[in-house]
């Protein structure tokens, strides 16, 4: 694919904004064991391409789309630093790449799948993201034709009004 289709379907590339200290190790940078570079449909479900994908404790996975069009796809890795957990994102899958949108995976049924957009290193600044975020949910599509997709719905920004509150406590609707 031409750079110009890739830049207006997947978004232009970026670079990952930092690096988290546990996504470093000596002087090499993580490389996550699960992450899956597919060019093509690889005609098996999402949690058969690595089985750490179908353990009942992954429940959801990150994804980007490559530099170079491919969709990557691998489990959020956890690595102790200091004795606490700390998890290795988007970079951990991309090799510390440039890269395109890239978010999350959430499984939510039997080989059903909510998307988002969720890579701050990745997808945070670009102003048609939500276009972008079609586009790679077309891709899934494509690329697991026996799974569904549905895109995440955006966390509610509505204030929710306090029903029954009475009109003295904090927080209840005023007339």
């Amino acid at each position: 694919r031409s750079d110009a289709y890739l830049e207006e379907t997947y978004g232009g590339l970026r670079a990952p904004l930092y690096l988290k200290a546990q996504e470093i190790q000596g002087q090499d940078i993580f490389n996550n064991p699960t992450a899956v570079r597919l060019y093509d449909a690889p005609r098996m479900p999402i949690v058969e391409l690595n089985k750490k994908f179908a353990s009942r404790k992954t429940t959801y996975l990150i994804w980007a789309v490559a530099k170079d069009g491919a969709l990557l796809i691998g489990k959020e890795f956890e690595v102790k630093i200091d004795g606490r957990l700390e998890k290795c994102g988007h970079p951990s899958i991309t090799a510390f790449q440039p890269a395109r949108i890239a978010g999350e995976m959430h499984k939510v049924g039997n080989r059903t799948w909510q998307i988002n957009a969720k890579s701050g290193r990745y997808s945070g600044d670009y102003p048609n993201r939500d276009d972008l975020l079609q586009n790679a949910l077309y891709k899934f599509q494509q690329f697991f034709p026996t799974e569904a997709f549905i895109i995440q719905p955006a966390a509610s920004t509505a204030v929710v009004s306090s029903v029954g509150a009475s009109e003295d406590e904090p927080g209840a609707a005023r007339a």
